[in-house]
């Protein structure tokens, strides 16, 4: 189960400016990707697995073909003279 959180712990975290880290909250939570609790404090809405599935598999799609490349790579440096 996801933890919930709060745009002043994401700031202190990622040192992104607090302002800037409760637009982009506000927004996400516009969009539905985010919920609020009784405490005020945010969670991933429970669809949002379901709403980023395809960028996912798009994700793993592209890491595949560029592990595959890097192989291929790796295996033609390992027979240079």
């Amino acid at each position: 189960m996801p933890r919930a959180t709060n745009g002043h712990s994401i700031a202190l975290v990622t040192g992104i400016p607090r302002e800037t880290v409760r637009r982009k909250l506000v927004k996400l939570t516009a969009l539905g990707w985010l919920t609020e609790n009784a405490h005020g404090q945010l969670l991933p809405a429970p669809h949002l697995g379901e709403q980023l599935h395809p960028l996912r598999s798009h994700c793993l799609a592209l890491l595949a073909r560029d592990k595959k490349a890097l192989h291929a790579e790796a295996a033609g440096l390992s027979m240079a003279p």
